[in-house]
């Protein structure tokens, strides 16, 4: 029989689950040409643990995943629905993105799951040359659904980080 805390922390872990299925873009933090750092988002679909996202040459993002394919990606939660704009539920991770090439097997897969997502314009952008397809492998990640709600997600599971509380200014 699991603890109190463990069954906390298997909760937290489907919650956070139940959340990246909900959401329907992430935000992307990638490292620019120029050594700065750059914030976009793109629609994505999950498979097999995996992110993937589809985008065009013309933005930024392409560029930079192709040159330096470390990045960090956030889910968040809507402004007009959170409760606490200080605490909107929010899950963030490193990853390292890696191009699929068009016409295998796994980009044909990934693309019917974008277009089964997101309908007709997912087809349409499937048509043209200048999108790459990314699968984004995701790294230690923290999962926020609150105040003193806060979450490590690692390779073995999840960890509530209750020693990091907030200090009073003396």
């Amino acid at each position: 029989m699991s603890s109190p805390d463990e069954q906390q922390l298997l909760a937290m872990f489907d919650q956070q689950l139940a959340f990246r299925k909900k959401m329907k873009t992430l935000m992307l933090a990638t490292l620019g040409s120029d050594q700065e750092a750059e914030v976009s988002y793109a629609p994505y679909v999950e498979q097999q643990g995996y992110f993937y996202i589809y985008i065009s040459e013309l933005a930024a993002h392409t560029g930079n995943l192709l040159r330096h394919p470390q990045l960090k990606v956030m889910l968040i939660e809507d402004e007009s629905s959170a409760k606490q704009p200080h605490a909107r539920e929010r899950l963030s991770f490193k990853a390292q993105a890696t191009e699929v090439q068009r016409e295998t097997q796994e980009w044909q897969q990934v693309q019917a799951a974008f277009s089964e997502r997101f309908g007709e314009i997912a087809q349409m952008l499937a048509g043209l040359a200048d999108f790459h397809l990314f699968r984004l492998s995701l790294s230690e990640g923290l999962y926020v659904k609150g105040f003193a709600k806060a979450y490590r997600i690692h390779a073995d599971g999840i960890e509530h980080l209750r020693d990091l509380g907030h200090r009073s200014q003396s």
